[in-house]
C-alpha cells in the first residue's frame, strides 16, 4: 500500500503543481469587512458552476471568456457597493476571484473525501500560516495528505483527477486569500 501511495504521489504532484500556477499573488490592500464578503456572497449559482468548470480545465473558450466577464461584473458590483477606491481595484478583483475559487476548490475536496483543515496544515495555507501560493507540491507532502487528509474509505483511484487539479488551485487560492485578508 505504501508503495502504491508513493506511487500516485508522484502522479498527483505533477496535475496539482499545474492547477496551482492558475491564481497570482495579491498585493496588500486595505477593505472593509462587508467589501471582503462581498463576492463571496454575491456570486451567481451559473458563475460558480462556470469558474468550476473553468478551473477543472472542462471549459471551451467561450466558457472562460464568460467567466472573466462575469467576474469583473461580480467584482465592479462589488467595488461600487462598498467605495473600493480606483487604485486598489485590481487587487481586489484578484481577492474576489480568489475568494470565490477557494470556496468551491474546497468545496470539490471536501466532497470528495479530503479534509481540507489538514490540506491547509501540510501545505502551510491560513490564519497566521505562510501563505505561499507557490508552495511545491513534493512528494513527502502529497504522501502525507493521501495518508492523513482522505475521508476513511476513500478509494484514492475513484477519485478523478479534475479533483487533485481542484487541490492546487485551493492552495494557491487559499494563500491569496489569507494574504489579503491579513494584510488589510
Amino acid at each position: 500500500m505504501r508503495t502504491h501511495t508513493i506511487r500516485l504521489a508522484k502522479s498527483l504532484s505533477v496535475v496539482i503543481a499545474a492547477a496551482s500556477t492558475t491564481l497570482i499573488a495579491i498585493p496588500a490592500q486595505a477593505q472593509s469587512a462587508e467589501a471582503l464578503e462581498c463576492p463571496r456572497l454575491e456570486v451567481s449559482s451559473s458563475l460558480r458552476a462556470l469558474i468550476r468548470k473553468d478551473l477543472t480545465g472542462q471549459s471551451s473558450a467561450a466558457e472562460s471568456e464568460a467567466v472573466i466577464d462575469q467576474s469583473v461584473e461580480l467584482t465592479n458590483r462589488c467595488i461600487a457597493r462598498h467605495g473600493v477606491v480606483t487604485d486598489q481595484s485590481e487587487a481586489y478583483g484578484e481577492y474576489a476571484f480568489a475568494v470565490v475559487a477557494m470556496d468551491i476548490a474546497g468545496e470539490t475536496l471536501t466532497g470528495a473525501g479530503v479534509d481540507v483543515a489538514v490540506v491547509n496544515r501540510i501545505f502551510d495555507v491560513g490564519p497566521g500560516a505562510a501563505n505561499d501560493g507557490n508552495v511545491e507540491f513534493d512528494e513527502p507532502r502529497i504522501v502525507a495528505l493521501l495518508d492523513q487528509g482522505l475521508a476513511p474509505g476513500t478509494d484514492i483511484e475513484a477519485v478523478p483527477e479534475s479533483v487533485w487539479a481542484m487541490l492546487g488551485v485551493y492552495v494557491a487560492a487559499a494563500a491569496d486569500y489569507h494574504t489579503y485578508r491579513e494584510s488589510r
